[in-house]
């Protein structure tokens, strides 16, 4: 009120605070938990503004706990959302056989990504290779270390898969397919370093297909050993590539 050209002692009075409270007030250094709200705001809207507007607060408390390495709620990630005055867009997209049917079906988009599955007693890395266009599993990979052959198994089974479906005769007037690694092959450091990363486009596919393998697996308290989670991983993989 005070700012907006009203006199301190009337509107003290009025709130029934003191004056000498009200300076001290304004003389006090932010808090931390404010200055925390506003780093954490400016990540926010960081991850969002790449999105394109797209990410509600469930993605965005996601990209804060696995590219940042923020543990906070997503309560206070709608909070902050709601006081930036910002929110994602509604609706889903499914994964489901079938054509995209828009301009990206120009040419054949395959991306690849990889992730780490931490158990009690060790981790499994998985790399798949995804047709983006047709949303489909072309090739895949499971491993107890995350190396370049892990990737180069699973592209080798893509291409496999996809010169047995195609005649002779269209694969020579095939045009040629257009790869793409993710952030995550970055980080395990399995992409070439001039890796293509893919559009959001791709890349909402390619969450959309791991939320479903999330959903397919056991519960993590059940991952007691790499053993029994790469061979979970196996048999989940072999379904969806069917």
């Amino acid at each position: 009120m005070a700012s907006e050209g009203h006199q301190v002692r009337s509107t003290a009075a009025l709130l029934r605070v003191s004056e000498s409270g009200y300076y001290a007030w304004c003389r006090r250094a932010p808090s931390g938990r404010v200055l925390w709200h506003a780093r954490l705001t400016e990540l926010i809207l960081s991850i969002y503004r790449s999105s394109e507007a797209m990410y509600g607060s469930r993605r965005i408390h996601h990209e804060l706990q696995e590219r940042y390495g923020i543990n906070v709620s997503r309560g206070t990630v709608e909070l902050l959302m709601r006081q930036a005055g910002i929110r994602g867009r509604a609706g889903r997209t499914r994964w489901a056989a079938g054509q995209m049917l828009d301009s990206r079906t120009a040419r054949r988009l395959w991306v690849t990504d990889a992730r780490a599955h931490h158990t009690r007693t060790g981790t499994v890395y998985c790399a798949v290779v995804l047709d983006t266009n047709q949303r489909r599993l072309m090739g895949w990979s499971v491993d107890r270390t995350a190396t370049q052959e892990l990737v180069h198994r699973a592209l080798d089974a893509a291409l496999v898969r996809d010169a047995e479906e195609l005649p002779p005769v269209r694969a020579q007037h095939t045009r040629p397919t257009a790869y793409a690694f993710t952030e995550h092959m970055q980080t395990l450091a399995l992409a070439p370093v001039t890796a293509r990363v893919p559009d959001r486009h791709a890349q909402a596919s390619v969450d959309l297909f791991w939320r479903r393998i999330g959903r397919s697996l056991l519960p993590r308290q059940y991952w007691n050993t790499p053993e029994s989670l790469q061979t979970q991983l196996m048999s989940l993989l072999e379904d969806f590539s069917a």
